[in-house]
C-alpha cells in the first residue's frame, strides 16, 4: 500500500463505502474521508482549465481514472507514487482513500466532474486478468 504525505501513520477516520453511492451523489460526501475499491482504468496528466484554476497541474499531479470519471481522484506526484502509478494494470481493482472535494473553479459544462477525491492512500486488491481472461476456480 502507498500512503500519501501527512496522511502516513495518521489516525484518520475514514468511511468504507460503496463506490456508486459517491458517484450517485458526491455532494454528500464533501470534506468527508473516504475510502473504497474500483477498478483502475489510466491516468492522465492533462488537467482541464477549471481544474488547473483550482491548482492542479500535469506537472505536479496525477489525474486518476478510478472506477468512473465523474469522480476523478487526484494527486500530487512523487517518486515512490510516480512508480506505483505506471506499474498499474488497467483492469486492476484498487483500494483508495481520501478526502472528498470540490473544484474551486466552476467546470464550463454541467457534465464535467465537481468534485474529487484527493489520494491520502492507494493499494492493489486484486490484479487484473491475463490475456486469456480469470483462471477457472
Amino acid at each position: 500500500m502507498f500512503t500519501i504525505g501527512a496522511a502516513r501513520g495518521a489516525s484518520v477516520s475514514t468511511n468504507e463505502i460503496d463506490f456508486r453511492l459517491l458517484r450517485a451523489a458526491p455532494e454528500s460526501y464533501k470534506g468527508k474521508a473516504v475510502a473504497y475499491a474500483a477498478a483502475y482504468q489510466s491516468y492522465v496528466i492533462a488537467f482541464l482549465p477549471y481544474m488547473e484554476k483550482s491548482g492542479f497541474s500535469g506537472e505536479r499531479h496525477f489525474l486518476l481514472n478510478i472506477g468512473d470519471p465523474s469522480i476523478p481522484v487526484i494527486a500530487r506526484k512523487s517518486p515512490a507514487l510516480n512508480q506505483i502509478i505506471v506499474d498499474l494494470k488497467p483492469g486492476a481493482r484498487v483500494r483508495v482513500s481520501g478526502k472528498v472535494k470540490q473544484f474551486r473553479a466552476e467546470p464550463a459544462l454541467s457534465v464535467l466532474p465537481r468534485y474529487y477525491v484527493e489520494l491520502s492512500s492507494i493499494e492493489v486488491v486484486e490484479e487484473p486478468p491475463g490475456p486469456d481472461g480469470p483462471k477457472p476456480r
